[in-house]
């Protein structure tokens, strides 16, 4: 680095390879910003960017050798602050890392046109988010380790929607189905379907009580027709057996 000589009233300074010595003062400050380097790694990664300490620090990209790239912020060696990793395969991700980990709120992009926007923990979705399907279903809700896991609520692109619990990826436990024909169902569920106990409106206002199994009337039950009527017992595969 070439050597730069300035001076003020009596003092004269001299700034070499990023010291500051101040002539005449007995003062020596650091002046060690990130300076800007290009590392290839053994492994076929390859790193352009600022650099402290010899080490990855402040903005730079990082190209791994399958094709992934990193543009964005770096501390102590390590992916820290906001970024983008584009993946070899066309997913992308922009937003906050933390010990090299995506961490706090991001957007990731899929291959296949699904969309997610909201929280990371660890490298998964975490917390409240919003998954948006390719083929236009929507979730919004609560995510555990890169599931929809808690309460959450599904429109699918039908204009069916379903308000309640999730597990492990899946509608499970007492939720609302609100389907596009005026049908209501308020109750249990299981895999995605009506199972165990609740009630469920017809489009025509007839009303149905009781037990369901792979989405439909199944067990015990009662169902109330709008004239008054019941037929209350036995159902199965959702007709009245008696």
């Amino acid at each position: 680095m070439k050597s730069k000589v300035f001076s003020k009233k009596n003092y004269s300074a001299i700034i070499i390879s990023g010291i500051l010595l101040v002539l005449g003062s007995g003062l020596l400050i650091s002046c060690d910003s990130n300076k800007e380097k290009t590392i290839d790694y053994s492994n076929g990664d390859k790193y352009v960017g600022q650099i402290k300490s010899e080490k990855k620090d402040g903005v730079g990209t990082y190209t791994y050798a399958n094709g992934d790239v990193y543009v964005g912020e770096f501390k102590n060696n390590k992916r820290e602050g906001k970024g983008t990793l584009t993946y070899s395969n066309g997913g992308k991700y922009t937003g906050e890392f933390v010990n090299d980990e995506m961490e706090g709120k991001g957007i990731y992009s899929s291959p296949n046109g699904d969309r997610y926007e909201g929280s990371y923990k660890n490298g998964l979705m975490e917390g409240r988010g919003m998954y948006a399907y390719e083929d236009g279903d929507v979730y919004v809700g609560e995510f555990k380790n890169g599931k929809m896991e808690g309460n959450g609520e599904l429109t699918y692109s039908t204009g069916n929607i379903y308000k309640g619990k999730f597990v492990n990826d899946k509608i499970e436990g007492r939720g609302t189905f609100n389907y596009a024909n005026g049908a209501k169902y308020e109750g249990e569920c299981k895999d995605g379907e009506m199972n165990g106990i609740g009630t469920l409106i017809y489009p025509n206002g007839n009303k149905y009580e009781g037990e369901f199994k792979h989405g439909r009337e199944d067990g015990t039950g009662t169902l109330t027709l709008v004239n008054g009527t019941k037929n209350q017992g036995q159902f199965l595969n959702g007709e009245f057996q008696g």
